[in-house]
Parts: C-alpha cells; sequence; structure tokens
C-alpha cells in the first residue's frame, strides 16, 4: 500500500510566460508532479507536455476534460490585450463544467494606486495604468467565478525577472534590451519605488500557496527591498560588459 501511495503524481497546468515557466517546471517536477503547459506548442523542455489551445474551445474542452488538474497557475499579464477578457472568460467557463483543483491567477502590484502605502488588499482598487485597469476588470471577472464553485486565489506579484525574458514581457525586459541595443530606456518617477522579484522566487511562493492550502481571494508577494529609479539603475549597470550586454541579472 505504501508504494502505491508514493507512485500517486499530482498534476499542475501552467499557462504563464517562457521565463516563468521555466522556473515552475523543476520546482513541481522536483516534488514528483506531473506538468502540462497551456497555449504553447510541443515541446521538449523538461519532458512536459503542451497543448496549444489559444484559440480552440473544444481543444480546451478536451485537455480539461481529459485531466484533472489539482493545481491551475494562469498568468493575467501574459500578452495582456483587449483579447484577455474574452480569452479569460472561455478558460472560466470551460474550467467550470470540469472537475479542476486549485486555480491560482497570476496579477500584479499594478492594480493598487501607487500612493497607497501599504498595499492593502481589497476588492475594489483604483490605478492610474492602462494595465493596471484592465489587471483588476480581469481579477473582478475571475473572483465572480468562485460562485461557481472554482477554487481560485488572486496571486499579486511586482515585476518579475528571470532566464528567458522577452521584450515585451515587462518594465525589466523592456529596460535590459534599451540598453544592449544602446537605445533610450524606459523610466519611472525619480520618488517612486519599484519591486523586483525573481522568476525562482515566484516559483517557491506558487508552489507553497498551494501546499499550505490558501483559500483567500487575494495573496500579496514583495522582496521588501523596493528600489528607487537610481537604484536599479546602478544595478543594471554594474552587471553589464563592456559590450552592452547583461552578465547577470538573476
Amino acid at each position: 500500500m505504501a508504494s502505491e501511495i508514493q507512485t500517486i503524481k499530482k498534476s499542475v497546468l501552467i499557462k504563464c510566460a517562457t521565463y516563468i515557466e521555466q522556473s515552475l517546471i523543476p520546482v513541481f517536477q522536483k516534488e514528483n508532479w506531473e506538468v502540462f503547459l497551456l497555449g504553447k506548442k510541443k515541446t521538449d523542455f523538461c519532458n512536459v507536455t503542451a497543448y496549444d489551445c489559444k484559440s480552440d474551445r473544444d481543444a480546451l474542452q478536451q485537455v480539461l476534460s481529459v485531466y484533472h488538474f489539482d493545481l491551475i497557475v494562469y498568468d493575467l499579464r501574459e500578452k495582456i490585450g483587449i483579447q484577455s477578457i474574452a480569452c479569460l472568460e472561455e478558460f472560466l467557463q470551460v474550467a467550470s463544467t470540469r472537475s479542476q483543483g486549485k486555480i491560482l491567477f497570476l496579477s500584479g502590484a499594478d492594480v493598487l494606486e501607487k500612493k497607497r502605502i501599504p498595499a492593502i488588499e481589497t476588492t475594489f482598487v483604483q490605478t492610474e495604468s492602462k494595465e493596471g485597469k484592465l489587471l483588476s476588470r480581469l481579477e473582478a471577472l475571475a473572483l465572480s467565478w468562485k460562485q461557481q464553485g472554482l477554487h481560485i486565489t488572486i496571486l499579486r506579484f511586482p515585476d518579475i525577472y528571470g532566464t528567458g525574458m522577452e521584450r515585451k514581457d515587462n518594465f525589466i525586459s523592456q529596460y535590459l534590451y534599451a540598453c544592449a541595443e544602446n537605445k533610450s530606456v524606459p523610466l519611472y518617477r525619480s520618488d517612486e519605488k519599484r519591486d523586483f522579484l525573481s522568476s525562482q522566487d515566484v516559483a517557491y511562493a506558487i508552489f507553497q500557496t498551494y501546499e499550505r492550502g490558501y483559500i483567500g481571494d487575494y495573496l500579496h508577494f514583495a522582496s521588501g527591498k523596493p528600489l528607487t529609479y537610481d537604484d536599479f539603475y546602478h544595478i543594471v549597470w554594474e552587471n553589464m560588459d563592456k559590450e552592452g550586454c547583461v552578465k547577470s541579472f538573476v
């Protein structure tokens, strides 16, 4: 009986940016989880199964009907745009008709007011940025489906950095690409402090949130060491080589 119990695997379905996936996959595989990727083409990375269901509702239904996932990790910030609400609603509709486990939606700290210190968990937020307003709407839509029996929590993270970032992923990737190409870099206000977390820290936070059985609507994460723009600037340039390429920022 003991040997049978040890062979039982849990499964996680991940829909995130590649650089976050690459940190999540080893964490779950180390704990003997079976890992699946959603919205990605076939991949040989770390022996995971990938399903490209970006615009195919029937394919999404098939994936969620064949597998019962103990955990689904869905990044609301990945390729955020005008289609995000429709895509999320379709996902929630399909997930609500299937027996699934915990769903963790990754969101950003930019849904909160810039001047709100400390961040306060709330279901009503005011934000100045366009992306922050859209994230706020996506969060509200996701949480509304808890009434349909879905087990949902929103995880709010600051800017995330990690290996494999693409140009449009976030502020950090845009900044680093601009530095490497000797182009104008994006800025943030000199009196503002921004927080940054590595994708590895994010991966462990996600895993521990599931393991500890957190059931609240929101959970906020931060490094505890926010940086002014000058701090950020000096850290980046200290890690640039003579050719303007980043040596290490993780």
